[in-house]
């Protein structure tokens, strides 16, 4: 699990320039950046997935490890 923490820090990072965007949107009161915020969502989302998914083979592996230990 230790080696997705990348994904994982990736996503949330994305998520915050994200949220430092849409600040920025409001106090600089330039709706046309709308869609950095899309784009920086969108990365994180992509990240937070990538993550899922590895930490999803990697149960899989184990398990077959085991089932392989056993016999099955």
């Amino acid at each position: 699990m230790k080696k997705f923490k990348f994904y994982k820090f990736s996503g949330w990072l994305w998520s915050v320039f994200a949220l430092v965007d849409i600040a920025n949107m409001f106090v600089t009161k330039n709706w046309s950046s709308f869609s950095e915020v899309l784009m920086d969502f969108a990365f994180a989302s992509l990240c937070f997935y990538i993550n899922s998914l590895e930490e999803i083979n990697e149960s899989l592996e184990q398990t077959i490890q085991r089932k392989n230990k056993i016999g099955f």
